[in-house]
């Protein structure tokens, strides 16, 4: 995600010069998706915890 962001601005910054704005995008797209994919992971997980005593609070 962070590399696609920085290639991103390189290319608008130099745009004579750098081609490949959209390569920028899916990479940023693509990295997007396991950081996206780990949150729901861990809303799940923190879910599934508070329903394993029979609901509650998860932090206890």
């Amino acid at each position: 995600f962070v590399l696609g962001n920085i290639a991103r601005k390189r290319i608008k910054d130099q745009p004579e010069r750098l081609k490949g704005h959209g390569i920028a995008l899916a990479g940023m797209i693509l990295g997007a998706i396991p950081i996206v994919a780990l949150v729901a992971f861990i809303v799940f997980f923190l879910f599934m915890i508070s329903f394993r005593d029979g609901g509650g609070d998860p932090w206890k």
